[in-house]
């Protein structure tokens, strides 16, 4: 009797290490996971269309708006302003279409919304969805008595939604 009690002993022991152990290593690789898998950043950005005022010409060009207070947005708070004015100072950057591989400091000066989009892309955000931004104002318009009356007027803007 004694030998059966020694043995379910040692059995009991095996199995009571095996959970203990099973449990250990169900318990690491959750911790593992769990440190692996980082925070997401997400951004809403706004691409806006601007004119060049102080040419002739139609020329246009697309603005990066990120929305403000991003700590993982610095690189669109950092875009350079662009003077268009005559003989105006700018600060040394870059125009993203004609830019060295090495470059970091960009004009927020984009030919295009796809230019834009790429920009985004190669900082490493990925477009998760797009959803219309509408709004509404009035203006003061002139009726045909020559009265001003105020006319509402409504917009919309695509917001692109970015996850990093």
């Amino acid at each position: 009797m004694v030998i059966g009690n020694n043995a379910n002993h040692h059995i009991l022991k095996y199995l009571i290490m095996k959970i203990i152990l099973t449990s250990l290593l169900v318990t690491f690789t959750l911790f593992c996971f769990a440190q692996e898998k980082a925070l997401n950043n997400y951004l809403l950005i706004r691409i806006a269309l601007e004119h060049d005022i102080y040419k002739n010409s139609a020329r246009n060009f697309w603005i990066i708006q990120a929305e403000v207070g991003n700590e993982a947005a610095n690189v669109f708070y950092s875009l350079k302003k662009y003077n268009l004015k005559k003989n105006a100072v700018n600060t040394e950057a870059y125009f993203y279409y004609n830019h060295a591989d090495t470059a970091t400091n960009f004009y927020n000066f984009f030919t295009s919304p796809t230019e834009a989009l790429n920009f985004i892309a190669d900082n490493g955000w990925t477009l998760i969805t797009i959803y219309t931004d509408i709004y509404s104002s009035y203006n003061n318009e002139k009726n045909g008595n020559g009265d001003t009356v105020p006319v509402t007027t409504v917009g919309s803007i695509p917001v692109f939604c970015f996850k990093k």
